[in-house]
This record gives structure tokens, sequence and C-alpha cells, in this order.
């Protein structure tokens, strides 16, 4: 009897195993596209930051503090875009692996449940 128990285990292992590392190798793919993205909308926030601290002086002396706010605004409304999405998808990785695991316990739960008696000791439990 251990060894049918041993043997379906081990199947069972070997397909979490795959999911698991599928799952694992499609959320790395999309990850890293969105920190490309977030990479290159960084970009213009950095720039227009410089531009700013270099030219304050004139930017005061004719009077386009609304139209550097305004640019400001809209740089970040552009990087924030890819932020949320990196958090959308870190949500939707922890949802699945925590699926995976929820999984492996009801299984193995009910497996132990279904156990004929005396076939594992509560000592070894």
């Amino acid at each position: 009897m251990n060894l049918f128990l041993e043997y379906w285990l081990k199947i069972l292992d070997g397909f979490f195993f795959f999911a698991w590392v599928g799952l694992q190798h499609y959320y790395m793919k999309s990850a890293r596209e969105v920190a490309r993205v977030m990479g290159v909308e960084k970009a213009p926030i950095l720039n227009h930051y410089s531009e700013s601290i270099a030219g304050a002086v004139t930017i005061r002396s004719f009077v386009q503090q609304q139209q550097f706010m305004a640019m400001n605004i809209h740089l970040f409304d552009n990087y924030s875009r890819p932020c949320f999405a990196y958090i959308a998808l870190v949500e939707w990785v922890m949802f699945r692996m925590e699926f995976l695991c929820n999984l492996v316990f009801s299984l193995l739960m009910v497996g132990v449940l279904l156990l004929p008696d005396g076939v594992v000791s509560p000592s070894m439990l």
C-alpha cells in the first residue's frame, strides 16, 4: 500500500513542479516586459526634473511654473500605468501560487483522510 501511495505522490509532485515552473516562466517574461516599459517611462521624468532644476530661474522669470507642473503630472500619469500593471502582475502570480499551494494541501489532506485504518500510525503524522 505504501508503494502505491508513494507512486501517486511522486506523480502529483511532478505535475505541481511543472505547473510552478511554467507559472514562473510565464510571470518572468511578463515582468521583464513591464520593467522595461517602466524604465522607458521613467527616463522622461528624470530628464524633466534635471531641466526644471537647471532652468528654475528662467521658468520663474517667464512665469511658466504651471506649464512645467502640468508636464510633470502628465509624465507621472504615463509612468503610473506600467506601475499599476506591475502591481496587478504580482497580485496575479501570488493568487495562482496560493491556489496551487492550497490545491496541493487539500489533495494531501483528502488523501490522508481516505487512507484505511492502520496504514499510517498517528505518531507519524
